[in-house]
């Protein structure tokens, strides 16, 4: 996963971003919604955190 581009991950990412624009709005729907379908809750976190970052 370190290695990985997650290019479908961070269109979700950015896709939900236009429609909200508000980072915090962003993390908590991806994640009560499991939008990056992680299979536990701290994955899903560090996938966000990766993603966000770029």
């Amino acid at each position: 996963m370190a290695a990985s581009l997650l290019l479908p991950e961070s269109i979700r990412v950015a896709k939900r971003y236009a429609e909200l624009q508000d980072w915090s709005a962003v993390r908590s729907h991806l994640l009560s919604q499991n939008l990056l379908q992680a299979r536990r809750v701290k994955t899903g976190q560090r996938l966000y955190q990766k993603i966000a970052s770029r």
